[in-house]
């Protein structure tokens, strides 16, 4: 009877299996080995092949800047670009001078590998001569007239030379350098005055409405500005200033700068504020008159037969004046002047004339008047018996009026276009009078008068040009 294991295998049959295992495992690793050696072999067959590329550029970059370090000495000593052209030398730029009495120390920016010449001439480029040298300077003599010494500088290499750079000098401390026509060296800056100091109000006058202010300054000035509020900077010739048109009890800012003078125009320092109430303890009034002031000291002169000049004083608050004749109101004239021409009158007539003045703000004031009269129509003068009383010559140009201290001025123009007779004598004479019937002789056309107050006048004049007479002119005036 068989009593063996039924699960039990063979002994045999045990080993072929572990036969069969050890094989396949020892193929496998095998395997295993020979893809490891291969994977080393290309992973060092790569790392060779990119080292052998990094040699390669780096001989390539060594070739290459070897071939350009020898390419730049080639055109440095040949003076040739690459494809064998000729390169010219730069000219000199930005040459530099300063003086001294009579030479002008010029300064050439040095060039590496290049020697520097300069050469002057003093009679319009006709011969040049080599400047000496002072250390690194070149020098250039100069005169003390409006003469320009030319100058020329350029670089040489070898054989090879650059174009001139060309200039003048001159005295006083005169450079120019022909590219830029630029003076060298450049003027000192301007440096503006300090600003004033100790601003300060010196005096008040309620009355006037004025206030003067003074200032102290360092340094020098040409003159000084001032300005109140929000107003313009006004010129002031001293250390002190009148503010005008000021309101009690009111406060005011002013503003005072230094004006000086420089190489550019004008110069100014920074402003000094001083604030202020211009009369403190003064209350305003407050019922303000106002009235417009009449118009003061109308007057009239240079009365002719038909004309007359109707003048009066200034009043700074006035607009405008309104001038008229007697009752024509409506024919009145406007105008911001004191004086007014009026025409068209009648000879031996009595006028009234009246002036009003009006305010910007529309008010006016009373009228201020003058009465006066025309004077006669100028009558034929009486012949002068030493004359002859036939003109050989149109009358003169003549003027009137009255001037301080009770005198009449006449004052007369007679153009000569060369027809005229001269001689050596000093003709024209002129023979003037205020009555026509006493005459005075004068060579100048410029005649004086003393006249009462009140009195009209009638003032003749004819000149005398070597035997030949001018027609008399005659005019009227009155004080």
């Amino acid at each position: 009877m068989d009593m063996s294991d039924p699960h039990t295998e063979d002994s045999s049959s045990v080993d072929d299996r572990i036969t069969q295992l050890d094989q396949r495992f020892t193929q496998q690793m095998n395997e295993l080995r020979r893809d490891s050696v291969a994977d080393r072999n290309d992973t060092a067959q790569s790392v060779t092949t990119l080292r052998q590329d990094v040699a390669d550029l780096q001989a390539g970059v060594s070739n290459n800047r070897a071939s350009i370090e020898t390419l730049q000495r080639t055109c440095e000593h040949d003076h040739t670009d690459k494809d064998g052209h000729s390169m010219a030398i730069q000219p000199p730029t930005g040459v530099k001078a300063r003086f001294a009495p009579g030479w002008a120390y010029l300064t050439v920016a040095p060039k590496n590998g290049h020697s520097i010449e300069v050469e002057y001439s003093t009679d319009d480029s006709t011969s040049w001569h080599a400047a000496s040298t002072f250390g690194a300077e070149y020098l250039v003599p100069m005169y003390n007239d409006p003469r320009r010494t030319e100058w020329r500088a350029r670089y040489k290499r070898a054989e090879s030379v650059s174009t001139w750079t060309t200039g003048k000098v001159g005295s006083p401390d005169f450079f120019q350098e022909d590219s830029d026509h630029k003076p060298n060296p450049d003027p000192t800056p301007d440096t503006p005055p300090a600003a004033p100091n100790g601003v300060q109000v010196t005096a008040e006058d309620a009355t006037a409405g004025t206030a003067r202010i003074e200032w102290s300054q360092t340094g020098t000035v040409d003159h000084w500005e001032v300005k109140t509020g929000s107003g313009e900077f006004q010129p002031a010739s001293g250390r002190d200033y009148v503010l005008r048109n000021l309101t009690p009890g009111t406060a005011y800012e002013v503003q005072v700068r230094a004006v000086g003078k420089g190489n550019s125009g004008l110069l100014y320092s920074p402003a000094t504020t001083h604030r202020f109430v211009f009369q403190a303890d003064v209350k305003p009034d407050p019922d303000p008159d106002t009235t417009v002031a009449t118009p003061r000291n109308v007057r009239a002169h240079c009365i002719a037969p038909t004309s007359t000049k109707l003048e009066w004083d200034r009043d700074p608050v006035v607009h405008e004046y309104e001038v008229w004749l007697d009752a024509a109101q409506n024919a009145a004239q406007r105008t911001q002047d004191t004086l007014v021409s009026v025409k068209g009158l009648k000879p031996e007539t009595q006028y009234t004339a009246h002036v009003v003045a009006h305010t910007a703000d529309g008010r006016k004031s009373q009228p201020g008047s003058i009465v006066f009269k025309t004077g006669s129509p100028e009558p034929a003068p009486d012949p002068d018996p030493d004359v002859d009383v036939k003109a050989d010559w149109p009358a003169p140009d003549l003027m009137v009026w009255p001037i301080e201290n009770g005198k009449v001025r006449a004052t007369w123009d007679d153009p000569d276009d060369g027809s005229k007779p001269k001689s050596a004598m000093g003709y024209p004479f002129w023979h003037v009078s205020v009555d026509q019937r006493t005459w005075y002789f004068t060579k100048t056309r410029e005649f004086e008068f003393e006249v009462a107050p009140g009195a009209e006048v009638m003032f003749s004049v004819y000149g005398v040009w070597d035997n030949t007479l001018t027609a008399i002119a005659t005019k009227g005036a009155a004080l």
